[in-house]
C-alpha cells in the first residue's frame, strides 16, 4: 500500500498531500554513498596536493616537486630531474633558488653541497641573495653553470633583471643574454655581478640626490659592469629622466654610459652619438 505524507496548512485551507519518494532504507544508502564520495575526494585531494622533496645530508641543498626522478650517480654527485607546479631548488651555498615546471640538474655534494649545473623550461624564476639585497631574474629559460667563485646564469626569452640593494631598486630587461653571480657577495652589492641583454633592452634606474628622479634608458644591447659602476647601452639608445629627475631627454645616439654610484644609483649621463666619444 502507497504510505502518503499529509501536512495541514492554516485552518480551513485545503489539505496538500505530498508523495513520500523515499524509504528509511533508500535514506541510509544516499547517505553512505555520499559518505563514500566525500572519502574518495579526500583522498584524490590529498593525493594531488603530495609533494616529491629531496634534502642532501648537510641540508644545503633542498628539492621540492610534482615528480621527479634523484640518482646518486657517484658517492659525491647527484642528478636529478624534476617538474612540478613549480619545481623548486634551493641551494645555501650558492644562494640561489631556481623555480620552474620542468628543472635538470646536478650538484656536488663533497665537502660543501653545490649546484653544478642546473637548466630550468617552461619559465624560469631565479633569485640570487646576498647579504646586501637580491637579483630577481625571469626568462623563458635558464642554465645556471655554476664555477668557483663566480657562476653564470644563460636566460632566453623575455628577460627580467630587478636589482634591489637597500632603498635602490633597478629594473632591466632585455630579450636574451646572460647573467654572471658573485657566490660570496659581500659589500653592498646584490650578487648580480654582470649582465649582457640583447634587445630590444631597457634599463629603469634612481638617479642620485633627487627625490624619487628615476632614469630610464632603452636600446639594442646593454652590459652591466658593478665592479665598474657602469651600465652601457648601444645602437639606437634613447635616455629619459622622469619629472623628479634633473636630466631631460636624450634620443637617437649610438651609445649611452649610465656611471654608478656605490649605492647602485645613477651619479653621471653620458650619451654619444657619431664620432664623438
Amino acid at each position: 500500500m502507497k504510505r502518503e505524507a499529509i501536512s495541514h496548512d492554516s485552518p480551513g485551507a485545503p489539505k496538500r498531500i505530498w508523495p513520500k519518494t523515499s524509504s528509511p532504507a533508500i535514506v541510509v544508502a544516499r547517505n553512505i554513498a555520499w559518505k563514500a564520495m566525500l572519502l574518495v575526494s579526500t583522498a584524490a585531494f590529498a593525493t594531488s596536493q603530495q609533494l616529491f622533496t629531496y634534502k642532501d645530508k648537510t641540508g644545503a641543498l633542498t628539492v621540492q616537486a610534482k615528480s621527479g626522478l634523484v640518482e646518486q650517480t657517484s658517492p659525491n654527485h647527484v642528478h636529478l630531474v624534476l617538474k612540478g607546479s613549480p619545481v623548486t631548488v634551493n641551494s645555501a651555498t650558492d644562494g640561489m633558488q631556481i623555480q620552474a615546471p620542468n628543472v635538470t640538474c646536478n650538484a656536488v655534494t663533497q665537502g660543501q653541497t653545490r649546484l653544478q649545473k642546473a637548466v630550468a623550461t617552461g619559465g624560469v624564476h631565479a633569485v640570487k641573495r646576498s647579504a646586501a639585497g637580491t637579483s630577481n631574474i625571469t626568462a623563458a629559460t635558464g642554465t645556471y653553470t655554476a664555477g668557483v667563485q663566480i657562476s653564470r646564469l644563460d636566460l632566453t626569452g623575455n628577460v627580467k633583471i630587478i636589482d634591489s640593494t637597500g632603498k635602490r631598486v633597478t629594473t632591466v630587461t632585455g630579450h636574451s643574454g646572460y647573467a654572471t653571480l658573485d657566490l660570496n657577495a659581500k659589500g653592498t652589492g646584490s650578487g648580480l655581478r654582470t649582465a649582457s641583454l640583447s634587445g630590444p633592452v631597457r634599463i629603469d634606474a634612481v638617479q642620485q640626490q633627487t627625490d624619487g628622479g628615476h632614469i630610464v634608458a632603452t636600446g639594442n644591447h646593454l652590459d652591466i659592469d658593478n665592479p665598474a659602476h657602469t651600465v652601457t647601452l648601444s645602437g639606437h639608445v634613447n635616455v629619459v629622466g622622469n619629472q623628479k629627475s634633473t636630466l631631460g631627454e636624450l634620443h637617437g645616439a649610438d651609445r649611452a654610459v649610465l656611471m654608478m654610484n656605490a649605492q647602485g644609483q645613477v651619479a653621471s649621463v653620458r650619451v654619444t652619438q657619431g664620432g664623438s666619444k
